[in-house]
């Protein structure tokens, strides 16, 4: 789980068990749709906190061969006050707090994420921009300063309050760095990005996908809905299969749409 509770922060755990019980279950909907001769489908879908997926339902307007696929996204899940704070200090200045924004991340877009987030601290001139990097091979992330030295601080112990670096873990630094050019994590994040497809065709003719498995989905955790033509050229779109009583109520773009809907519910408030 991404989150880290510390008894000195204000963010604490999960509601009592009894408070738990007593919330009503609710269902969640997102839906969308997308014109599939103007690009595929790629949809990601995802929740700050432990959810639980009930349906996916995909509807495409006519029978032409497509690709689809749904498929859990494995990554960092960043919650906004709970697992978004690093604590950086560059020379000359105190430790800084970076603080990343909400949302699902794999290595590479967090390495971005974070190099934003330490270029918009009041760090020296000198020092920015900052370079942040995450290698898939060995699952290492490195931050350096664009000249000078800087230093990670897991507990930031000059703060009074807010001081845990929240997200340092979930970049492989567990313990404080060194005062050096640059800063590599301690400890490896491997598989940020990784792909798991349980649900795919190809060529399909379908003009409906209906999913009700139970997927288990945690913070770290994103749910990719993809679908593209299987091959978009003049005969295929002309050759769609459709009666003289739908020509006259169906538009080119409507056969050419997927929508998608995904009910889901959250585990834990």
């Amino acid at each position: 789980m991404s989150i880290t509770y510390y008894p000195n922060e204000t963010t604490k755990k999960l509601m009592h068990v009894i408070e738990k019980q007593q919330t009503p279950d609710v269902l969640y909907s997102l839906f969308g749709t997308c014109n599939l001769t103007e690009g595929s489908l790629s949809a990601g879908v995802w929740c700050p906190k432990g959810w639980e997926v009930k349906r996916i339902s995909l509807h495409f307007g006519s029978t032409t061969a497509k690709n689809y696929s749904v498929s859990i996204i494995h990554g960092v899940g960043i919650a906004s006050g709970k697992n978004d704070r690093v604590w950086v200090k560059v020379d000359t200045v105190a430790a800084q707090p970076s603080v990343i924004t909400e949302g699902f991340y794999t290595g590479a877009t967090l390495a971005t994420e974070l190099t934003t987030a330490l270029n918009a601290c009041p760090f020296p001139t000198a020092s920015k921009p900052f370079a942040v990097s995450y290698d898939p091979n060995d699952g290492l992330f490195t931050i350096a300063p664009n000249s000078g030295k800087a230093q990670l601080f897991t507990i930031n112990t000059t703060a009074p309050v807010r001081r845990n670096s929240t997200a340092s873990n979930l970049l492989g630094f567990t313990v404080d760095t060194l005062n050096a050019a640059t800063l590599t994590s301690n400890t490896p994040v491997l598989g940020l990005g990784s792909k798991h497809i349980y649900l795919s065709e190809s060529n399909s003719e379908k003009t409906d996908v209906l999913s009700t498995d139970l997927v288990a989905m945690t913070i770290d955790s994103m749910l990719l809905i993809e679908a593209s033509y299987s091959e978009i050229d003049e005969q295929s779109l002309s050759s769609v299969s459709i009666d003289e009583q739908s020509l006259s109520s169906v538009s080119n773009e409507d056969i050419d749409m997927v929508s998608y809907e995904v009910v889901y519910r959250i585990l834990d408030a």
